[in-house]
């Protein structure tokens, strides 16, 4: 499936992952935003490469690139590769993951984003 045609957010994952589920916290976060996103899988492993690709195939110039180890970025596909804008674990707690998603679609809408806690 290819989304050349449609503004949305793509989101790259490693293909190295077995089971997406863990992430859905992710994309509620963009879908409480009202914005679209397309998911594919790829054979890298880094989030921060996956990230950047997505960006640089996404039509609003945003990807979210989840890596083999847990890590997600959000990336701008005006940053350089190496500097995503948003990182983080999954360890890092599902309420942040949502705020992640939502943060992804802010950036698009231009409003401020959600703060992240250690709070669960």
């Amino acid at each position: 499936m290819n989304n050349v045609d449609k503004p949305t957010i793509n989101i790259y994952y490693s293909s190295q992952i077995k089971d997406k589920t863990i992430y859905d916290q992710l994309l509620w976060g963009i879908e409480e935003e009202g914005l679209p996103y397309y998911i594919e899988w790829k054979p890298l492993e880094s989030a921060v490469e996956l990230g950047y690709r997505a960006a640089e195939d996404s039509r609003l110039d945003v990807g979210i690139g989840v890596g083999k180890d847990g890590n997600i970025v959000v990336h701008y596909q005006k940053l350089s590769k190496g500097e995503p804008l948003f990182s983080l674990n999954i360890k890092d707690g599902y309420h942040n993951l949502r705020k992640l998603g939502a943060n992804a679609a802010r950036l698009i809408k231009g409003i401020p984003f959600k703060l992240f806690s250690d709070d669960v």
